[in-house]
């Protein structure tokens, strides 16, 4: 990869770019939640991927109650049951968590709302 200066260095790749998954993740992330036909074929990918230690780091960070689909060969039960076995706590906040964040956040910073599109602020009232 070219980092646009002359010499040997090569930027690294982001481990997602390595991953065997990529480019296929309607293999590893159904549409439909209840669907488990796809769980055979997702760990069949995931065997034979070179970072699934790096996958397995990354879904660790997330709890697994949000967790879809298929990471490093597990199921969101068997993220959550690593997860007891190596006593980690999620470092990222739920979906609950970060929705309400946002909520928070554009409730407290009301110049941070979208304006609805056509509305002139420039616009007075006429005495």
């Amino acid at each position: 990869m070219s980092n646009g200066f002359s010499g040997d260095y090569e930027e690294e790749a982001h481990w997602t770019d390595k991953a065997n998954c990529k480019d296929r993740g309607h293999l590893m992330f159904p549409k439909r939640h209840k669907d488990i036909t796809y769980i055979s074929e997702a760990r069949r990918i995931c065997r034979q991927c070179e970072v699934r230690g790096e996958c397995l780091n990354y879904a660790l960070s997330f709890p697994a109650a949000d967790m879809h689909g298929i990471w490093a060969g597990l199921t969101p039960r068997q993220l959550a049951k690593e997860q007891k076995a190596r006593g980690v706590t999620p470092s990222k906040p739920t979906i609950a968590e970060f929705m309400a964040d946002m909520l928070r956040y554009y409730k407290e910073k009301p110049e941070h709302r979208a304006k609805p599109t056509g509305v002139r602020d420039d616009w007075q009232e006429p005495n």
